[in-house]
C-alpha cells in the first residue's frame, strides 16, 4: 500500500480560518441607563429594571436571564459593559449573549464563579455545550465596578475582564466557533445573583474591532501560505495486523512544518496499482 498525497483545496482550507462573518450592516448602540428600558427586551422582564442610572438584575436560583438590545442582527461586533455585583449576591455568573437568532441559537461569553474564569457556551434552546478552554483565573470583588469586553470576528471570539479604572489588559480569552451567522446581542446573568450594569455599548465599526479583523486576516493568510508550502504526512503503520491478518491500522498525521496539524480532507492512495480515494 502506497500513500500518495492529501488533496486539500485552497478554498476549503480558507474556510477553516474564516475571519469575517456575513456582513449584516453597520450598527452602533450605547446605553448608560439614564432613562427607560424601551431599547431592551428582557427574559423574563420581572428580573430586570432600570433605576438610579443603572440596569439592575435580581435573579432567582437556577434562572437563565437575558437582556437583548433592540439592534440589528450583527456578526462581527465589539461589546463592552461596566458592572458590579452585591456582596450578598449568591453567585457571580454574568456576561454577554451574542449572535442570538430567532431559532434560539445563541452564544454566551460569561464569567463563571466556581473556576473564576471566562468561558464560552453555545446554546440551542435549553441544550448547551462549552466551546474551547476557559481562561486563566480572574478575581472579581463584590461592590467594585468591573469592565467586560468581547470581540467576535468570524470564527474567532476574544474577551477580557478587569477592574474599572485600571489599565486595560490584553485579551484573556480566545476561542473558535462555528456559529458565524448574524444575531442580536445583550447581557446575561446565570443562576442566583444581584447585578448592576451602568453602561453597555455595541459597535460594528469600532477601531479596536477593525484592528482585530486586520490582525486575524493577516494570521489567516500566513497560515494558508504555511500550509501551501509545507503540508506533509507522517505515516506510521502498527506493528501487528488486526482482523486475522486482513486489516492493518495505519495512523496518518498531517504536519505543517514541525507542528501536528489535524485537518479533514481527502486521502488518495494506491493499492496494487489501483488508486483508491476516501
Amino acid at each position: 500500500m502506497i500513500f500518495r498525497f492529501v488533496t486539500l483545496p485552497i478554498g476549503w482550507m480558507a474556510a477553516q480560518f474564516a475571519t469575517t462573518a456575513p456582513v449584516a450592516g453597520a450598527e452602533q448602540f450605547a446605553d448608560e441607563f439614564s432613562g427607560s428600558s424601551k431599547e431592551w427586551e428582557f427574559a423574563p422582564p420581572s428580573m430586570w429594571s432600570v433605576k438610579g442610572g443603572s440596569l439592575h438584575a435580581e435573579v432567582t436560583k437556577g434562572s437563565d436571564t437575558r437582556a437583548l438590545a433592540k439592534t440589528k442582527s450583527v456578526a462581527d461586533v465589539l461589546i463592552e459593559t461596566e458592572l458590579r455585583f452585591a456582596a450578598d449576591s449568591p453567585r457571580q455568573n454574568f456576561g454577554f449573549v451574542f449572535r442570538a437568532d430567532d431559532d434560539e441559537h445563541r452564544l454566551i461569553l460569561r464569567y463563571y464563579d466556581h473556576p473564576k474564569a471566562l468561558e464560552l457556551l453555545s446554546f440551542h434552546g435549553s441544550a448547551w455545550k462549552r466551546l474551547g478552554e476557559r481562561s486563566a483565573s480572574i478575581n472579581v470583588t463584590p461592590g467594585d465596578w468591573h469592565t467586560m469586553k468581547l470581540a467576535a470576528v468570524g470564527s474567532t471570539v476574544v474577551a477580557k475582564l478587569w477592574p474599572s479604572g485600571q489599565a486595560e489588559p490584553g485579551w484573556q480569552f480566545h476561542a473558535r466557533v462555528e456559529t458565524l451567522h448574524a444575531g442580536r446581542a445583550g447581557l446575561v446573568v446565570h443562576d442566583a445573583g444581584k447585578f448592576e450594569f451602568r453602561k453597555f455599548t455595541l459597535s460594528t465599526e469600532a477601531p479596536a474591532l477593525r484592528e482585530l479583523q486586520q490582525q486575524l486576516e493577516a494570521e489567516r493568510l500566513a497560515m494558508l501560505k504555511k500550509l501551501r508550502s509545507s503540508l506533509r504526512l507522517a505515516v506510521a503503520p502498527r506493528a501487528f495486523p488486526e482482523d486475522g491478518g486482513k486489516t492493518r491500522v495505519i495512523e496518518v498525521v498531517p504536519f505543517a512544518q514541525a507542528d501536528r496539524y489535524p485537518l479533514a480532507g481527502r486521502l488518495t492512495w494506491t493499492v496494487n496499482g489501483k488508486t483508491v480515494r476516501q
